[in-house]
C-alpha cells in the first residue's frame, strides 16, 4: 500500500502543524522546566514565563510561515521531501528563536551559539508532536486508502446470501445469467477467467448498482463498458458489443437499451 501524502497536504494538517508545535513547545518547557533550559530563557529584566511565551510566539510565526511555503509546493513534495521540509522548518525557527536569544542576552553571546542552542531545544522538545502527529496521519490516509480500496471491490453473494467472490470493479468485464446460474468473467492478470455461481441477475445487478459503468444491456447479461471495443449490428438486424476482453466475446443488446448504451459510451 502506497502513501500518497493526502493527509500531510490537506489544510488541517497544516493548521495542526501551525497551532500544536507553540503549544507544545510551550507546555512542555512550562510544565518540566529543564534545568538546562532555566538560565538560557532568564534575564534580568524578565523572568523564564515570559520568554518562554515570546519563543512560543516565534515558534507559530516561524511556523506558519513554513507551512504557508509547503502548501503552495505541497503536490510536488513526496514521503521523503516532507521528511526534509520538517527537519528545515526545524532550523529555519531556531535561526529566529536564536536571534531572539541573541538579543536578549543583550548580544553578548555569539549569535551562532545561540541558534544552536536553539535547534537542540526545538529537536529535544518537538520531534515528539511532529512524530504524533506523522503518526496520525499514516493512520489516517491509510484507512482512507482502506476505504477507497472496499468502495472498489464487488462481494458477490448465491441465493442463499453466503459471501462467494470479491473481486475489484476495474477486473469485472461482464455477467452472464442461465437459468439459476449466473458466470461472472473478470480479468486476473493478463487473463480473462470465469466463476460460477447460483444466483441471479437481479441480485447480481443490485450488488454492481453502484458502479456506473456496469451496464445491462440484455435480461441475461451485465456488461462493464471499460471492456466495450465495438457496438454493432449483424446483418439479421441483431445488435451486439464486441468486448477488448475476451478478444471478440460478443454480447447480445436488447432493442430497448441500444440506444441508451450508445449514449453511455
Amino acid at each position: 500500500m502506497k502513501l500518497q501524502l493526502e493527509i500531510y497536504r490537506s489544510n488541517r494538517t497544516q493548521w495542526i502543524h501551525v497551532v500544536s508545535l507553540p503549544i507544545f513547545f510551550f507546555a512542555f518547557m512550562m510544565f518540566f522546566q529543564p534545568a538546562w533550559a532555566i538560565n538560557p530563557f532568564t534575564t534580568e529584566s524578565f523572568v523564564y514565563d515570559f520568554h518562554i511565551t515570546m519563543s512560543a510566539c516565534i515558534i507559530f510565526a516561524s511556523t506558519l510561515i513554513s507551512r504557508c511555503m509547503f502548501f503552495l509546493c505541497r503536490e510536488n513534495i513526496k514521503l521523503r521531501g516532507y521528511v526534509i521540509w520538517c527537519v528545515a522548518e526545524l532550523i529555519f525557527s531556531s535561526f529566529f528563536l536564536g536571534l531572539y536569544l541573541w538579543l536578549m542576552h543583550e548580544r553578548i553571546t555569539l549569535y551562532y551559539a545561540e541558534v544552536s542552542f536553539a535547534l537542540k531545544t526545538l529537536f529535544f522538545v518537538l520531534v515528539f508532536p511532529y512524530i504524533i502527529i506523522a503518526l496520525i496521519s499514516v493512520c489516517l490516509e491509510s484507512e482512507n486508502i482502506k476505504d477507497d480500496s472496499d468502495k472498489n471491490m464487488i462481494r458477490f453473494k448465491d441465493s442463499y446470501n453466503t459471501h462467494k467472490i470479491t473481486i475489484s470493479s476495474t477486473s469485472f468485464i461482464y455477467a452472464a445469467s442461465d437459468e439459476n446460474y449466473v458466470t461472472i468473467f473478470y480479468k486476473k492478470g493478463n487473463d480473462a477467467v470465469k466463476y460460477v455461481l447460483r444466483s441471479s441477475m437481479k441480485r447480481i445487478e443490485e450488488e454492481c448498482s453502484t458502479f456506473n459503468n456496469f451496464y445491462r444491456c440484455h435480461r441475461s447479461y451485465i456488461i462493464n463498458t471499460s471492456y466495450v471495443k465495438v457496438i454493432g449490428k449483424d446483418t439479421d438486424g441483431t445488435m451486439f458489443a464486441e468486448l477488448k476482453e475476451p478478444d471478440g466475446t460478443r454480447i447480445p443488446i436488447s432493442r430497448k437499451y441500444y440506444d441508451d448504451l450508445l449514449s453511455k459510451l
